[in-house]
């Protein structure tokens, strides 16, 4: 069997990657760096002391950040060079990305615009839009929402009712209907507005917000991200010029979808930042905070707690790189020397879609998951809205929610394997037969990680995923595997999915810095993958239990538990591997910035 392959969308669960070909933080060049360093300073500088500020939510404090932002140049990112833009490409997009955490709640604001509020501009504006409203929104003369949820769909998204009709005279779009939710909306000056046309075709339009009949609501009272506007929308026979139509009649899906997808891939970026924020803040608090005498970074259960935050954050970050690489790199050798197109882009992210979904899950539950464990760090503290905890704990709540909740997106995931499997794109079945209990691949990484068998751990995961999905498939019908009823096995599937991605990302990562020549300094990163390759395999022995449980009883399920025995690993001991971090992390007041 071929062992390494030019990577495509789900791959990796049938393939080895060449830590070479993997991309990770520390690829990134120098003009990247300064780039983020740029919007790290911009932070620092002109962001942090207005965080306050931006929790009441000041919006003339939040509108002039914006501005500023504008300035520096945070909204040219992704615009071509013939409009004034910078065209950086999707690697240097997820680098600047990963300044979100500094930005508080104003990062969604920010992102708001520069992402989903601008992408369909940048993707599907014709000539006259693109210099009525995509220039301006690149300047911050303008600022853009996206506005596609209705309080009858959230995750139903394609069955919006907000209705188009073309009137007599074939001017002007006559819009009616509702929206809900929608970033940015009290200080909008355009929607991307999405409506069927004649009731049935999904299409996407640039709404302005003087239109007669458009009534934005109240801002919503949110969990977080208090610096941000989130309202509803009204649409009472609002007349959108024919020329605002975006993209094609009933093509609406592709404007959504391409921007969904992006959005998911930033969105890793982001949610990587601040699971890095938040073990920063806790071993800075853990080095400083003294009871009985010494500091609490002494203690083993803040130390376990500590090492356990820094692994997964350490995961997240590696997932969230490798998820751009991909995308990256299949851009980049699509287009060769020129211009990835439009199509390209499309073409790529949908892909990739399995992976863009697989890593906004993993990097927004760890955000969310390592919030909640520096308030426990601070302890009382961290209940106290005068300590950054107790913020970072709210705003980390919503990334479980948007750009598709983590329910969907799990959902998404594992159907779209089962359907690249069952159409032999992914085979799948073909690789469930030749299990042996052996790894199915034998690309050896001997060479970059000294004498580790993690490769070969990593070979049976997978053996593990397969086998699974042969037992599922074998025991529930093909058209009725998306049902209801069987979503939990769907979500068991793809979270078991999410953990090897996810381990094998910290393995490449590793893999690739001592095949680099890293060898100093690698005992912290072997010690995060070990600490992350212990929670990941329990948790797929978790989600294993579940799946086999609900397809067999008594003999049956004892011969499945066992032959899956074969290929999960004995556990491992911890305790060392902890206190080696968590004394790193107390020194450097949290993980070291990629070299």
């Amino acid at each position: 069997m071929e062992t390494t392959i030019q990577p495509f969308g789900a791959s990796f669960l049938l393939y080895d990657t060449d830590p070479e070909e993997v991309v990770t933080p520390e690829d990134l060049g120098d003009e990247e760096r300064m780039l983020m360093q740029a919007f790290s300073d911009f932070a620092e500088r002109e962001v942090a002391h207005h965080l306050e500020a931006l929790e009441r939510g000041d919006a003339d404090i939040g509108l002039e950040l914006f501005r500023k932002a504008a300035d520096l140049g945070i909204f040219m990112a992704e615009v071509p060079e013939e409009f004034g833009g910078l065209d950086l490409n999707v690697l240097a997009v997820t680098g600047m990305c990963s300044i979100r955490a500094k930005l508080g709640s104003l990062g969604s604001l920010v992102f708001g615009h520069q992402g989903i509020g601008m992408l369909p501009l940048i993707n599907f504006a014709t000539e006259e839009q693109r210099a009525r409203y995509l220039v301006p929104c690149m300047n911050g003369e303008m600022l853009s929402a996206f506005a596609l949820t209705e309080p009858g769909t959230g995750s139903d998204a394609m069955n919006i009712t907000t209705k188009a009709v073309l009137d007599d005279a074939g001017t002007h779009y006559v819009v009616n209907g509702g929206k809900q939710w929608i970033t940015n909306a009290g200080w909008a000056d355009i929607f991307i507005l999405f409506a069927q046309v004649d009731g049935e075709h999904f299409t996407a339009f640039v709404l302005e917000r003087d239109s007669d009949g458009l009534e934005i609501g109240a801002n919503e009272r949110l969990l977080g991200q208090h610096g941000s506007s989130v309202a509803a929308l009204s649409l009472e026979n609002v007349h959108i010029p024919v020329q605002n139509l975006l993209g094609e009649v009933g093509k609406g899906h592709k404007v959504a979808f391409c921007t969904l997808n992006m959005g998911r891939l930033k969105l890793a970026t982001n949610s990587a930042s601040g699971a890095r924020a938040a073990v920063e803040v806790a071993s800075r608090y853990a080095a400083e905070r003294t009871q009985f005498g010494r500091p609490i970074g002494e203690f083993g259960l803040i130390q376990r707690k500590l090492a356990d935050m820094a692994a997964r954050a350490y995961a997240a970050e590696s997932v969230a790189y490798r998820t751009s690489g991909l995308v990256y790199q299949a851009l980049e050798a699509k287009a060769g020397n020129d211009r990835p197109t439009l199509d390209d882009k499309l073409a790529m992210l949908s892909e990739f879609s399995v992976e863009c979904a697989m890593a906004k899950v993993h990097t927004s539950e760890a955000y969310n998951h390592l919030a909640d464990e520096a308030v426990q760090v601070f302890g009382g503290y961290g209940f106290s809205e005068e300590y950054p905890p107790a913020r970072m704990y709210r705003d980390s709540r919503i990334a479980r929610i948007y750009e598709g909740t983590n329910e969907i997106c799990r959902l998404y995931a594992q159907r779209a394997i089962l359907r690249r499997s069952w159409s032999g794109r992914l085979d799948l079945s073909g690789a469930a037969q030749d299990q042996t209990g052996d790894s199915l691949s034998s690309v050896s990484y001997d060479e970059a990680l000294g004498s580790s068998s993690r490769h070969l751990d990593i070979a049976n995961l997978k053996n593990v995923y397969q086998h699974l999905v042969a037992e599922v498939c074998a025991e529930v019908q093909r058209e009725r595997m998306f049902d209801a009823e069987n979503q939990q096995l769907m979500s068991s599937l793809a979270d078991i999915a999410i953990e090897i991605f996810a381990t094998e990302s910290v393995f490449l990562r590793i893999a690739k810095g001592f095949s680099n020549g890293g060898v100093d300094g690698m005992q912290l990163y072997e010690d995060l993958e070990q600490i992350y390759f212990v929670h990941a395999v329990d948790r797929i022995r978790q989600e294993t239990n579940e799946i086999l449980a609900a397809l067999f009883t008594d003999l049956e399920l004892t011969e499945q538990l066992r032959k899956l025995d074969e290929w999960l690993p004995f556990p491992v001991g911890l305790i060392v591997y902890r206190a080696r971090v968590a004394k790193v992390l107390l020194q450097d007041e949290g993980l070291p910035v990629f070299p």
